[in-house]
């Protein structure tokens, strides 16, 4: 035979002092209507606000993501002139979008390749005014950088962005070396050039550009290391 729970004065109290809460509460929004309402209103609008700044954040970053597409098919056929126009677009109207900020990247390269040297290093300088995205993409355009300000005859500034490229971390520091030892060859400064070659062949003894390191070494009087011996299958006995 079940017991029937006998309620104890407290928990008789509860819904009494709940339907209390409640009723003074009922009477204090009547009281303060207008403050109410306001604090309800302004809670709205800024949810209101937050969905709108997102909505146009996300339709920007689309837009941007759908025009970077369409110049990155003119820069793959090697259209400078009109990928640099279309890039120099995106990163104007759309700046502050993840493509938008890329797009002048691009823009500065198809510069380079166009042969606009001068606008190149006006575009590489501006993207670089910001953090870049990684520290390897900032030291390809610091490298880019220096190869622009090589063309326009800036050949100390062209170093010094060279130099800053070489010292970060990325997979261009190869590239930096050999780019740093032809300026300095270029410009008379042979010790630092036999420096800088045999600097690459030491890091790259196979590297892309190993051929122009001994090159260079030989050009300079210098003779170069030995061509490292291919690493060959070895032979196991069955």
């Amino acid at each position: 035979m079940s017991q029937t729970k006998r309620l104890t004065r407290k928990e008789l109290r509860g819904p009494d002092e709940f339907q209390t809460l409640t009723t003074q509460a009922i009477e204090w929004a009547q009281g303060h209507g207008r403050t109410v309402w306001i604090t309800v209103g302004a809670a709205a609008a800024i949810a209101i606000a937050i969905a709108v700044v997102l909505g146009i954040t996300q339709s920007r970053e689309a837009r941007a993501a759908k025009e970077f597409y369409g110049a990155s098919e003119l820069y793959k056929r090697e259209q400078w002139s009109e990928a640099l126009a279309s890039f120099s677009s995106i990163a104007d109207s759309l700046g502050s979008t993840t493509y938008g900020r890329l797009s002048r990247l691009y823009a500065a390269r198809a510069a380079r390749r166009a042969g606009e040297a001068p606008r190149a290093v006006e575009l590489y300088r501006s993207y670089l005014a910001a953090p870049a995205e990684s520290v390897a993409v900032e030291q390809l355009a610091r490298l880019d950088l220096g190869i622009a300000l090589q063309k326009t005859g800036d050949t100390a500034a062209a170093r010094a962005e060279l130099e800053r490229a070489l010292e970060l971390e990325g997979p261009a520091r190869p590239l930096a070396i050999i780019r740093l030892a032809a300026l300095a060859e270029a410009s008379g400064d042979k010790p630092k050039a036999i420096e800088l070659y045999r600097r690459y062949l030491e890091d790259e003894p196979s590297g892309a550009d190993a051929e122009v390191a001994r090159a260079g070494l030989i050009r300079l009087g210098e003779t170069p290391p030995a061509n490292p011996a291919p690493n060959l299958p070895q032979l196991q006995v069955q």
